[in-house]
């Protein structure tokens, strides 16, 4: 702990959906959902209809230790004009119990830091008449496009990414070419 605050670089941050049944008792829906699979799995299985092998009921946060090579850091993403509800359960590990238990965050103050992804689209190239002197423009992306540069998973979707970004500019490109060769010749 960093006094007294959580950061992600100490905590593993799991997403876990919880029905509220009408009995009154909360449930985990993986739970629930892997026993159904696997009841139909046993008995298209014993019709002779496909082989089945059960499933594993997912592991819960806070049933074991986790080394730093295994927790995973916390990254909550919300787009504007959609609805977002999220509760949140900080699990602290009781040595005793050897397991997690509820944190209790009584007087507590937590803070949140909640950013817009903006994004530039840089582009460098060399004219035939100045191959001396690169020409770099760069564009400030709208909150629609830095939100797919954002979403893009690997390296090669950022690329394909910023590659449809320039093709949609490409007057917006011309022009600015054009003004700074211009300039270059005066």
């Amino acid at each position: 702990r960093n006094g007294g605050h959580v950061t992600t670089s100490d905590s593993d941050a799991r997403t876990v959906v919880s029905a509220m049944c009408s009995d009154g008792v909360e449930r985990d829906v993986d739970i629930a959902l892997t026993n159904v699979l696997n009841f139909w799995g046993g008995k298209l299985q014993a019709w002779g209809i496909t082989k089945f092998v059960a499933k594993s009921a997912p592991e819960r946060p806070g049933t074991r230790w986790l080394s730093r090579e295994e927790i995973r850091p916390g990254n909550l993403e919300a787009l504007q004009g959609i609805d977002f509800t999220q509760q949140f359960q900080l699990l602290e590990w009781d040595t005793k119990a050897g397991r997690a238990k509820p944190k209790d965050l009584t007087g507590s103050k937590i803070e949140f830091r909640i950013y817009k992804p903006s994004y530039k689209l840089g582009i460098s190239f060399t004219h035939p008449d100045h191959p001396d002197e690169p020409i770099e423009i760069e564009f400030d992306l709208t909150d629609e496009e830095s939100a797919q540069v954002h979403v893009a998973k690997t390296d090669a979707e950022r690329e394909a990414t910023y590659r449809e970004l320039a093709d949609a500019r490409q007057e917006d490109i011309r022009t600015r070419v054009m003004e700074m060769i211009e300039s270059r010749r005066r």
